[in-house]
């Protein structure tokens, strides 16, 4: 029986603790990518090191290949080899790309409590990606490449509550829009916590640097974000300028609430959007046909 919908609803879990343990739905990097990120915060490791952990798993090898020759990632010559790769771009550019590669399997499918058909997911995560690295370049902030990661990975969330919240969302919607509020306050109420916190927990549990953490937590609400609100402004940005266009929207995205601080915080205004909107619809369209192909 599907939850009803009413002020006084009682959280599903006891605790986001409860889920992670409980859930068997949860999102998991491949073995390889999770020994990339360690490798990568180390400074010890070598590029030898990295290229050997990636060449034991053939199709993550051959995704990284493919998205480090596109034209996503800008090499300046093509590549034939993944120790040549980390060379190249060095190790944080590999670490980015081995995340990229880990996770379009499941960022194609579908979540059906969330509305969201296969890929849909897939394409409304690298649209937020794109867009908040857009924001941090404007904003002129040093590392625009943490920005693209949090913005990818900011609502892996959702696939641990979709089955929980199928057949739910149009009361969800119906609820918040009577309420005035926006679908992750509606989650907050329903579930007890939102997907940017799961999201943000997951994070964790893969040993990502903990900016990344931070923005995938609070990129709904820059202004509450208690440290690194700069790359946190920058996700949410980029997931306004996405759901702005429409694109890879699930129910959800027709409830989102601009925390217009994003502004200030980065020291942009809305005019300075309109003058890159054009722009991130090109990079958009650009990568939309070379995932699109990989992923295939």
């Amino acid at each position: 029986m599907h939850l009803e919908i009413n002020s006084n609803a009682t959280p599903r879990w006891k605790s986001i603790d409860d889920l992670v343990i409980s859930c068997p739905d949860l999102p998991a990097l491949p073995i390889g990518v999770t020994k990339v990120i360690q490798l990568t915060n180390s400074s010890d490791s070598t590029a030898q090191d990295i290229a050997m952990v990636i060449s034991t798993d053939q199709s993550l090898t051959a995704r990284i290949l493919r998205l480090a020759n596109s034209a996503l990632f800008g090499m300046p010559r093509k590549v034939t080899s993944i120790k040549e790769a980390v060379i190249i771009l060095g190790h944080k550019n590999v670490r980015n790309l081995a995340l990229v590669a880990g996770a379009m399997p499941w960022l194609t499918r579908a979540l059906p409590g969330y509305e969201m058909p296969q890929k849909a997911l897939m394409m409304h995560s690298f649209g937020v990606a794109t867009g908040a690295k857009m924001a941090a370049k404007l904003a002129k902030l040093p590392d625009a490449e943490s920005a693209y990661i949090a913005g990818l990975l900011c609502d892996i969330g959702k696939f641990a509550l979709s089955n929980s919240l199928e057949g739910d969302i149009a009361a969800m919607i119906t609820f918040g829009l009577e309420a005035g509020m926006s679908f992750d306050e509606i989650e907050v109420k329903v579930l007890g916590f939102s997907h940017a916190e799961l999201s943000s927990r997951m994070a964790e549990r893969w040993n990502l640097p903990e900016e990344i953490i931070t923005a995938m937590r609070w990129h709904h609400e820059p202004s509450g974000a208690p440290e690194f609100e700069k790359l946190v402004a920058c996700v949410h940005i980029g997931d306004f300028l996405t759901n702005t266009c429409g694109l890879g929207l699930g129910g959800d995205g027709l409830m989102y609430h601009f925390d217009k601080s994003a502004f200030q915080i980065l020291g942009i205004s809305a005019d300075d959007l309109d003058v890159i909107i054009n722009e991130f619809i090109v990079a958009y369209e650009l990568q939309e046909a070379i995932l699109l192909e990989i992923a295939a």
